[in-house]
């Protein structure tokens, strides 16, 4: 257990490196890396459990408040290791996959994308499900850069999808995006995406759909044929439902 003048000590610090970067708002905004040796010191407390599961959500939502983009950013990425937390990992990556700066955003889906990553099976299912169905565009963006990076399961093809076909050109983009980067776990539900989104409204969209079919083509993937029919289209989003579904009564995160 960690001493109550050790917490305290701990408490200060985090004050005087809030009021400290104050001053310097948009120093390092444009930075995923912290320089300042008070945060790093900080954070490695919570990257190896050097403190309490309390002591360590405490310090990472004071540290989510500091107006330096750079230490939201270290925020975001060390929320995903707070496994034995899930709520409050989860409910501060929500928060800092909505900040106004876009390093920020990134580490918040880097985050995400370690904490599936070592999440449970039900666990993770239950993530994708809340993230894919969220309200708000930012967090649906968020999913679809963390399946980019995650290793993928057997939910992953049926999510990127499902976010391929959002509303949002963003969120579409992202989708593609991680499509690109799983292409070759799992070429074919893949190249039928980059098909099925080679003519889209957006250009950013059409653009990354494009890359994707010419980076199979150089490396001898087929690609033709391969845009799925609305049937077969209309069967893989009952299968996600379905999949997304039971997730939600198998475990309840929020």
């Amino acid at each position: 257990m960690i001493s109550r003048a050790r917490t305290k000590a701990i408490q200060g610090l985090i004050a005087g490196t809030l009021a400290l970067s104050s001053h310097f708002p948009d120093a390092d905004a444009a930075s995923a890396s912290s320089d300042d040796p008070f945060v790093d010191a900080l954070v490695a407390e919570v990257e190896q459990g050097g403190l309490d599961v309390p002591d360590r959500v405490s310090v990472l939502r004071r540290l989510a408040l500091s107006p330096s983009g750079a230490v939201r950013a270290r925020v975001a990425e060390s929320a995903g290791a707070l496994s034995d937390e899930a709520p409050a990992a989860l409910s501060l990556l929500r928060q800092l996959s909505h900040d106004a700066a876009g390093v920020v955003r990134s580490a918040a889906a880097r985050g995400l994308a370690h904490f599936i990553e070592h999440a449970s099976d039900p666990v993770r299912a239950a993530v994708e499900s809340a993230w894919a169905t969220a309200p708000t565009s930012d967090e649906r963006v968020a999913l679809a850069r963390a399946l980019g990076l995650a290793t993928p399961d057997w939910l992953t093809d049926l999510a990127l999808q499902e976010l391929a076909a959002d509303p949002s050109p963003p969120v579409r983009h992202a989708a593609l995006d991680a499509a690109h980067a799983q292409l070759a776990r799992n070429p074919a539900p893949y190249l039928e995406l980059a098909a099925a989104h080679s003519a889209d409204p957006d250009r950013r969209v059409r653009k990354s759909a494009r890359h994707l079919l010419r980076k199979a083509e150089a490396t001898g993937s087929p690609t033709l044929a391969m845009r799925p029919t609305a049937s077969e289209l209309r069967a893989s989003r009952h299968r996600l439902r379905r999949a997304l579904h039971d997730s939600r009564h198998s475990t309840a995160l929020s």
